[in-house]
C-alpha cells in the first residue's frame, strides 16, 4: 500500500474523503464515476491505494485462517512511481530525490524491500493481521507503525466490508 491511503500533505496527497463507506460509493471511486470535480493523479491515487488498504483488512477479518497485512514501502527512491506523474513533478521529485535521501525524507529500494520483509519473516507477531502499516504521521521513511490512528477510517469494519463487496463486484 502507501501512506497516500491516509493522506500525505507534505506531497499534496489529500486523506480520501469518505462520505458514508457504503458500496457505492467505494465503486464509484473504482469506476471512476466519483471524479468529477477532481480527477488528479494524488486523489485517485489516494482513493485506490485506501479501497485497496480497506479491502485486504476486511479480508483478513473474513478469512482469519490466512494473514493479511497492508505495508507500505514509504517513500522509495528509485521506483517507477513518479512514472505516472505530470512533466513538471516528475522533473521536480526527480531533482529533489537525493535531497530527500540526504535529509532522510526517503529511502532507497533496499530500504523499501526491508520493511516487506520485516513483515513477511515476522516471528515475533510484531505486526496485526488486517492491519495497514507505513511510516509514522509527517514522515514517509524510518519505523512502521499502525496507520488507523493517523487515519481512523482504516479501522472502520463496515467499511472494510464495504470495500470487500465494491471490489468483488469488478470480478
Amino acid at each position: 500500500s502507501s501512506e497516500a491511503a491516509r493522506g500525505v500533505k507534505s506531497f499534496g496527497f489529500p486523506a480520501p474523503s469518505i462520505e458514508s463507506g457504503s458500496v457505492d460509493e467505494f465503486k464509484s471511486a473504482l469506476d471512476g464515476t466519483m471524479y468529477v470535480k477532481d480527477k488528479s493523479y494524488e486523489t485517485t491515487y489516494s482513493w485506490a491505494k485506501c479501497i485497496g488498504t480497506l479491502y485486504f483488512s476486511g479480508l483478513a477479518r473474513a478469512n482469519g485462517d490466512y494473514r493479511w497485512v497492508s505495508v507500505s514501502p514509504g517513500a522509495t527512491a528509485g521506483t517507477n512511481l513518479l512514472n505516472d506523474l505530470g512533466l513538471v513533478q516528475r522533473l521536480m521529485f526527480k531533482m529533489l530525490a537525493p535531497i530527500m535521501k540526504l535529509f532522510g525524507m526517503a529511502h532507497d529500494t533496499d530500504a523499501g524491500a526491508g520493511r516487506y520483509l520485516a513483515v513477511v519473516y515476522d516471528t515475533e507477531s510484531k505486526y496485526d493481521n488486517g492491519v495497514f502499516y507505513g511510516s509514522k504521521d509527517g514522515k514517509l521513511t524510518g519505523d512502521l507503525v499502525d496507520q488507523t490512528p493517523i487515519f481512523e477510517d482504516l479501522g472502520m469494519t463496515s467499511y472494510q466490508d464495504n470495500a470487500v463487496k465494491a471490489v468483488e463486484n469488478f470480478f
